[in-house]
């Protein structure tokens, strides 16, 4: 075996071992879906007036994504990495829309494949803030939002200890599976997360699976 051969031989070694952790984040989060939707269809809550789906309220939720999260440059090929985040987020929902969204992310995106010059772009992980509106849809018993804003992150390169900040447009299409535990009203959340990223040089696509709950918050009593 030759050198070169060599060094193709170990760049897909490494390029299986990066995988792996994906697919496993992905058998996670599907079977964390599956669980939730569970959940929700054992105990739904009606789409009346005082059901979650109607209701114009401050509501908060915890949630999951893994995702494929390729980058490239005007010099580079697409090359392809996986990551995940978790987040916490809230929104005010009205009747027919989301006017505010909040949500404040930990990510971590692991290093992408070679190219076939050897190159690849290290892996990063840092905090993203968010900002988005949107539309609601009522199609009970499930609530369905189309969303889309802006985010700033910063984020810090594996092994390095600098620490870079960059923009991106972030959007989201989400369903929410309404039930109730007592007297609190839950939804179960299945989202198609999507954010472009602008890296200095380099742009990156984020694209994934979320899987997450949310919770209504009381509304407070009127004296």
């Amino acid at each position: 075996m030759n050198l070169l051969d060599f060094i193709v031989k170990k760049k897909n070694e490494r390029r299986n071992i990066l995988r792996k952790p994906a697919t496993a984040r992905l058998a996670l989060a599907a079977a964390a879906l599956w669980t939730l939707l569970a959940l929700a269809q054992a105990t739904p809550v009606s789409s009346s007036p005082q059901g979650l789906a109607d209701s114009s309220r401050w509501r908060v939720d915890l949630s999951g994504n893994a995702a494929a999260v390729p980058s490239h440059s005007f010099d580079c090929n697409l090359l392809a990495a996986y990551g995940w985040d978790l987040g916490l987020g809230a929104e005010y929902a009205v009747t027919i829309g989301i006017p505010l969204r909040v949500e404040l992310d930990y990510l971590n995106v692991g290093d992408s494949a070679w190219d076939s010059s050897l190159f690849r772009y290290r892996g990063f992980w840092g905090l993203k803030f968010a900002a988005l509106s949107g539309w609601r849809f009522l199609l009970s018993p499930v609530e369905a939002e189309i969303l889309a804003g802006g985010a700033l992150t910063a984020a810090r390169y594996t092994s390095l200890s600098s620490v870079t900040a960059y923009p991106s447009i972030v959007g989201e299409l989400r369903c929410l599976f309404p039930f109730r535990i007592s007297n609190l009203k839950f939804g179960a959340i299945l989202g198609l997360p999507i954010e472009y990223m602008f890296r200095g040089t380099a742009r990156t696509l984020s694209a994934g699976l979320e899987a997450g709950i949310s919770v209504q918050l009381p509304e407070a009593k009127k004296k």
